[in-house]
């Protein structure tokens, strides 16, 4: 399956969270819920992940943040990236993690992004990627963007979100 890059100028945008949820920040130490998460959603992992395992998952999550690491803007990626939680449990809803900012600084994008079946169509999604835009916008970042597969779910998501195609293909 293709995937195709879209793109949107940041912005400071409305947040709301659905009752019942709440939302903070990524941080590192969250790589072993986020695994958790991936294997509830049965996420393909790399090959080199051990499949439909914690160890697998939790290999994925932490090369995701190693190869990220690196960059200059790391922090404000993760500061950008948010995990959802429900406010009763604890237990992670859903999770957009932003990678950041490349060579330039301004080259942010979402690398990963996944609600929990369980909790889809409560406005998580959107929630999360206002959240990213907003985080950005107060940071000077210009420009957001994001590979696509071709997904119709996917796809009507991120047009209402104002994302439109560069062109660039993969």
């Amino acid at each position: 399956m293709a995937l195709r890059q879209l793109a949107r100028g940041t912005e400071t945008c409305a947040v709301a969270w659905p009752d019942g949820y709440r939302a903070e920040s990524v941080a590192e130490d969250d790589a072993e819920e986020i695994g958790a998460l991936l294997l509830r959603v049965g996420h393909p992992l790399h090959p080199e992940c051990e499949s439909g395992t914690a160890a697998g998952a939790m290999y994925y999550v932490t090369r995701l943040f190693d190869y990220h690491r690196a960059d200059r803007n790391y922090a404000l990626a993760l500061r950008s990236s948010t995990i959802v939680r429900e406010a009763s449990t604890g237990r992670i809803a859903g999770v957009c993690l932003v990678g950041g900012g490349g060579s330039g600084g301004d080259d942010f994008s979402i690398y990963y992004i996944q609600v929990d079946p369980v909790h889809q169509n409560r406005g998580i999604g959107t929630a999360m990627i206002r959240r990213a835009l907003t985080v950005l916008a107060e940071a000077g970042v210009p420009r957001f963007h994001l590979w696509r597969e071709d997904d119709a779910r996917a796809a009507s998501l991120y047009d209402r979100l104002g994302f439109r195609p560069t062109g660039a293909v993969e």
